[in-house]
């Protein structure tokens, strides 16, 4: 499997989201895309996805164009987990939330395969035991679990993650990206998740793709990426890069750069009158 993500350029109205993004993922790769807030992680997940269609550049999947296919092709061969899609209350079981998964199989009746593969899965991801609990009942680590769960019933090549530790504890966060690294090396995936933490995610990918203003600014080995001076230009954001005795990055953020420090700005807010 080859993910090719080739001169990708995206606008919505008059502010363009994407410029000419280029890339590729070979299977069994994990790749972040880091970068600030609006510089077009979550819109580059959507047109790999489908979502939505790029205005120029195309992506492919092992050659065959995204934009040719049905979103029943789309869906057995890419699955997508939204930012805060485990803060929707599901009033169904764990077992139907995950079941949901194999809607791109699923003709009139569920299938004997369906189930089988439905439990695999749960037992798979250690959550086997939670098959007939409420999904509005679980933790929110758990109900990440179970998103991500619902995405592999797709039996996907291509796994797009926004934000998959988004309001989960530090514990979670470790639980959730070791889980999805043993997955893309043990099943084969490709994964691309969009990701904040930099150094989770130096900690968990192969590639780092660092975005600003909708391009790529810097893209390789975690090491060749997160340094000192592209955070800086990037992020605006002074810091400290080590090396860990993996060789990975951990960033000690310091201090933003040009901008006012709070202490210049004087508080006009009377809170003893508000009281």
């Amino acid at each position: 499997m080859k993910l090719v993500i080739q001169n990708v350029t995206f606008s919505y109205k008059s502010i363009q989201a994407l410029k000419d993004v280029c890339f590729e993922l070979k299977k069994g790769e994990i790749v972040s895309l880091v970068g600030p807030n609006g510089s077009g992680k979550t819109t580059l997940l959507k047109c790999i996805d489908g979502i939505l269609k790029p205005q120029g550049g195309s992506v492919f999947i092992d050659g065959k164009r995204v934009s040719d296919m049905g979103l029943n092709e789309i869906s057995k061969l890419v699955g997508f987990v939204p930012q805060n899609a485990s803060s929707t209350s599901f009033p169904f079981t764990v077992f139907d939330v995950v079941l949901a998964g194999r809607k791109p199989y699923i003709g009139w009746s569920v299938k004997d395969e369906d189930v089988t593969v439905v439990t695999d899965i749960l037992n798979y991801m250690g959550i086997g035991h939670l098959a007939t609990r409420y999904f509005n009942e679980l933790s929110g680590g758990e109900q990440q679990k179970v998103i991500i769960a619902r995405a592999l019933a797709q039996l996907p090549q291509v796994l797009l993650l926004d934000e998959p530790t988004s309001h989960l504890d530090i514990r979670h966060q470790l639980e959730t990206l070791q889980m999805i690294h043993r997955l893309c090396k043990e099943m084969g995936l490709s994964v691309v998740a969009a990701m904040h933490d930099l150094n989770l995610a130096c900690r968990f990918s192969d590639k780092i793709i660092m975005l600003k203003d909708g391009y790529i600014f810097a893209a390789g080995a975690p090491k060749e990426v997160v340094t000192v001076e592209n955070i800086m230009a990037v992020f605006g954001v002074k810091a400290h890069v080590s090396l860990t005795g993996e060789g990975k990055p951990q960033v000690v953020p310091i201090e933003p750069v040009n901008a006012k420090s709070l202490q210049e700005i004087p508080c006009k807010i009377n809170y003893a009158q508000a009281k």
